[in-house]
């Protein structure tokens, strides 16, 4: 009763429109609008236009160069100074303490850490485009390099007599390999981001969903606490092998890689646990960075001596605590059940495979996965048939809404997703099962049917072949004997053969017994809601055509409702608009679909009548 209520007041509060206008399909609506002409510029016209630089086009790429030409003449000092202080020296706490431990998943010296810390940190506050993230030594950048330095250079190469006397110039000696290892790596990342940078690569990172990142940060969460156990717990254990503006921060990230490579500090990426300090205490620009970076400088130079001889099990301490937040991520199992099957199956292909194959190989194959729940997705949409909400132009699911009502011979068929050569198929069997109208099956019922009942008339044709013969041969015999003989009107021969007034359906053509022939459809008209339809190729192209050919045969006519501006044009350059398929079938909005549907229906029902 109170829901009945609430549903009424709420009818009540709904503020309401009036629309009158004519009913228009894609061929009148295109009749009426003109079209804004667009002269086509040719290669050699765009790469010309590319070309050219103008005083703003030059001082509007400088500005995306060098953002901070472009805030700091703006910045508000007695709004921002003060938390941008505050955030800088909060972060600059944390960075000393992160990159001296995360020098350690980088298989380099500490002091390599802070060097990370501050030439990297010092340049992004120039060519950054975002406000509020803290970038430096990250564990599990630290730890991919790391790898890839004790795998160039392992501890067996200074596996000698411990004895010896130069056995702390041989760590010496690995240690610079590693530290030569790490900057080189440090270089070719910051050419490789500068090079995706330049060329627009950023759309790449779309790619890297949540689900994915997370898995891929939780699973390298698990690699660096397992890896920091050996100096926690003082145990050796042998190494085995085995198996924002994007653009702009790519070009950043990649300056900051490849000039710090030459102050011998490693790669480095933006911090999540550092952005959230950065943020929380009120950074408002890039500042707060310069002031952390700063700190980390004066550390390397008047007391960076002091944390030579820092033991490891308290770096590895603080590496294992700044691993909290990460192995937070392991709730994510139960938040992504309940809202996502299929984002949950991401995240754990992206754990399981970088637990198992390792980082490298565990993110490529995450990648590829997620690629595959894309194809999935648009290759198995959800189907629908739309029902009209009482006394308004909205259409909504039949089998979701109690009030939403079907047009009788009108079927409203809506997938959500393109058309395309993965889901064309699938397409087609769906329409079939959830319209209940199976051209083919119809057709060869019908077929079915024409042959029985052209063998029921054969066969009650055969005794009056034998009556005409009969008849023949009693004539000859009466004549000769002088005998007259009076058949009926309704038995005269036609052709050589008796004709009945009952009998007159046997001359209809195969068309016209059709209407006589079950099984028939009482759906005349079929809409195909393209709303959701992004793309077609030429598959889904003939696919279309196809449906409406077989269609048609049974006598329900296909229309398309909502095709929009894109996908009209693709449909032109297919050569969709030929012979049986025009621009009438198409409509703007699926009310003026089923308007016409109809009008038709009427006129045909009122021609009917009329014969």
């Amino acid at each position: 009763m109170e829901h009945a209520q609430e549903h009424e007041a709420c009818l009540e509060q709904t503020q309401k429109y009036h629309v009158k206008r004519p009913i228009y399909n894609q061929e009148l609506l295109q009749g009426q609008l003109r079209r804004r002409e667009r002269t086509p510029q040719t290669f050699r016209q765009r790469i010309a236009h590319s070309c050219r630089c103008s005083s703003k086009k030059a001082k509007s790429h400088l500005y995306s160069f060098l953002p901070i030409l472009k805030w700091l003449p703006r910045y508000p000092v007695k709004e921002y100074l003060l938390g941008d202080i505050i955030s800088g020296i909060s972060t600059g706490v944390m960075q000393l303490p992160q990159g001296l431990a995360y020098a350690l998943l980088a298989a380099v010296p500490p002091v390599f850490g802070l060097y990370s810390s501050f030439y990297p940190v010092f340049l992004y506050t120039f060519f950054g485009t975002s406000k509020h993230i803290s970038i430096g030594t990250f564990a599990v950048i630290s730890m991919m390099v790391g790898g890839v330095a004790v795998r160039v250079v392992p501890d067996e190469v200074v596996s000698v007599d411990l004895n010896s006397t130069n056995v702390t110039d041989l760590f010496a000696a690995r240690d610079a390999e590693r530290v030569q290892v790490a900057v080189t790596l440090a270089l070719l990342s910051g050419i490789i981001q500068l090079c995706l940078g330049l060329l627009r690569f950023g759309f790449v990172a779309i790619y890297l969903t949540e689900p994915l990142v997370r898995g891929f940060t939780t699973a390298a969460a698990v690699h660096v606490f397992t890896s920091q156990l050996k100096y926690l717990l003082g145990v050796k254990t042998n190494r085995y092998s085995g198996p924002l503006s994007v653009i702009y921060e790519l070009i950043a990230l990649g300056i900051c890689n490849s000039v710090g490579s030459f102050f011998q500090s490693f790669t480095i990426t933006c911090s999540m646990s550092r952005s959230l300090v950065q943020e929380s205490t009120g950074g408002k620009t890039q500042i707060a960075g310069t002031l952390s970076s700063i700190m980390v400088l004066l550390v390397i130079v008047a007391i960076g001596y002091l944390f030579e001889p820092l033991p490891q099990t308290v770096l590895a301490a603080i590496v294992m605590v700044n691993l909290k937040g990460m192995f937070k991520q392991f709730g994510d199992i139960a938040h992504f059940w309940r809202i996502s099957k299929i984002e949950l199956a991401i995240w754990l292909v992206a754990f399981v495979a970088s637990l198992l194959l390792g980082l490298d190989y565990g993110l490529l194959t995450a990648v590829t996965f997620a690629m595959i729940t894309i194809i999935y997705r648009t290759q198995s949409p959800q189907y629908r048939i739309l029902g009209q909400i009482p006394d308004t132009d909205i259409y909504c699911d039949v089998e979701e809404y109690e009030e939403v009502k079907e047009h009788p011979g009108i079927k409203i068929f809506q997938a959500n997703t393109s058309l395309y050569f993965a889901n064309s198929e699938s397409y087609m069997s769906a329409l079939k099962k959830k319209t209940g109208v199976d051209p083919c099956v119809i057709l060869a019922a019908r077929k079915k049917a024409q042959k029985r009942h052209a063998r029921a008339i054969k066969k009650a044709n055969e005794p009056k072949k034998k009556a005409v013969l009969k008849l023949v041969s009693s004539t000859t015999n009466d004549v000769e004997a002088g005998v007259k003989h009076e058949i009926a009107n309704d038995e005269l021969p036609v052709n050589g053969k008796f004709t009945s007034v009952d009998d007159s359906v046997q001359d209809r053509s195969p068309d016209e017994l059709e209407y006589f022939v079950e099984p028939k459809t009482n759906v005349h008209s079929l809409i195909l809601d393209f709303t959701p339809v992004n793309f077609v190729d030429s598959v889904g192209a003939k696919t279309l055509k196809s449906i409406i050919k077989e269609y048609k045969e049974v006598g329900v006519c296909v229309y398309i409702a909502g095709c929009s501006g894109p996908v009209m044009n693709e449909l032109t350059r297919l050569n969709f608009f030929e012979n049986t398929v025009t621009r009438d079938l198409l409509f703007h909005s699926i009310h003026d679909a089923v308007l016409t549907c109809h009008v038709k229906d009427a006129s045909a029902s009122q021609t009917a009548l009329d014969l």
